[in-house]
């Protein structure tokens, strides 16, 4: 945030000084481009923003380096899978905290799974199932 406001004082100050706003909002552009175009043309950016983009709709972290050189129905079906495996892990782990075997069943934490199954979108009937 500092370096938000250091940076608008400094516009605002050349503004103030006279410079070309036409140069300095030029300049700008320019700024943007070129760190766009780093961004885009890096050799990782579509395996990296298939991970994040996929990672963002199924809820888990993906690697980007996983992605690499695959074609997309092969991304499609290892984001899905890994996906479904963390998924897995982690209802199980909800149930060794919230339903542990040595307690008796009247002791059991239901309202904490039922708000931490719901982060898997996984119901309690469905697991039993």
């Amino acid at each position: 945030m500092d370096e938000q406001r250091k940076r608008v004082y400094s516009y605002r100050q050349k503004v103030l000084d006279g410079v070309n706003c036409r140069d300095l909002v030029a300049e700008m552009i320019g700024q943007q481009v070129d760190e766009n175009i780093k961004q885009f043309l890096d050799p990782t950016y579509g395996s990296d923003s298939f991970a994040a983009a996929a990672g963002n709709l199924l809820h888990v972290q993906l690697e980007g380096r996983d992605y690499r050189s695959v074609m997309f129905a092969d991304a499609d079906r290892t984001a899905h899978d890994e996906a479904n495996r963390m998924a897995e892990s982690q209802v199980f782990d909800a149930i060794e905290e919230n339903l542990p075997d040595d307690e008796e069943q009247a002791e059991w934490n239901w309202t904490r799974w039922r708000i931490g199954q719901t982060r898997v979108g996984a119901s309690i009937c469905e697991i039993a199932i």
